[in-house]
């Protein structure tokens, strides 16, 4: 696609880098109103192993960001709750560690 927008820019040009012809857009541009279920697919599809999420978001002229904001959204309804790389630690007793003399002068 970028291909050929360039191809087209370069023969709209003549010898004289001048361009011979501009293309003039009417009307008003809305914004794409995307459905609940055509959100959740394509979050689905950016949620799958190995997913790039801006070729996702390319792939369906989708705004990388809007993406983001889409699987955030819907993490925190619950419907797509993502494993946590932390868990919560409770620690009883706290054992001291005999340092070398060296190791220890140098970070204070």
């Amino acid at each position: 696609m970028v291909t050929s927008r360039l191809n087209a820019m370069n023969e709209a040009r003549n010898e004289g880098g001048t361009y011979q012809r501009v293309e003039v857009i009417t009307g008003r541009q809305r914004r794409r109103r995307w459905t609940a279920e055509e959100k959740a697919r394509i979050v689905a599809e950016s949620l799958e192993a190995n997913a790039n999420i801006s070729d996702v978001a390319r792939r369906h002229g989708v705004a990388r960001g809007l993406l983001t904001a889409w699987r955030h959204q819907l993490s925190s309804d619950g419907i797509n709750q993502e494993p946590q790389g932390f868990a919560a630690v409770k620690i009883d007793t706290v054992a001291s560690v005999d340092l070398p003399l060296s190791f220890s002068t140098r970070w204070s």
